[in-house]
């Protein structure tokens, strides 16, 4: 629906530690699984939908994607984190 009215489009990315991995076929079940959400954003990034993130908590691992590939990104002050890896993922 977003795409057909090029409305602007919010992630709101919650308090993650990211995924379980062994589980993750459970987690993203979609056809291509996690890839399938990178290119909904590219998709809509060509298309010139405005993308905006809001990070409240820790954006880990693939996670942190999200917010990074959005046009904006807004991150609560001394709450929001955006991270690939280190000791709070393991």
């Amino acid at each position: 629906m977003v795409t057909l009215k090029y409305l602007p489009f919010y992630f709101i990315a919650v308090d993650s530690g990211g995924a379980n991995l062994p589980r993750q076929a459970d987690v993203f079940p979609d056809r291509d699984h996690f890839g399938r959400i990178f290119y909904n954003q590219a998709r809509m990034s060509s298309q010139g939908i405005s993308q905006i993130a809001v990070v409240m908590g820790s954006c880990t691992a693939g996670g942190a994607y999200v917010p990074a590939m959005a046009d904006e990104s807004i991150i609560v002050r001394k709450q929001g984190t955006i991270f690939l890896g280190g000791p709070p993922l393991i």
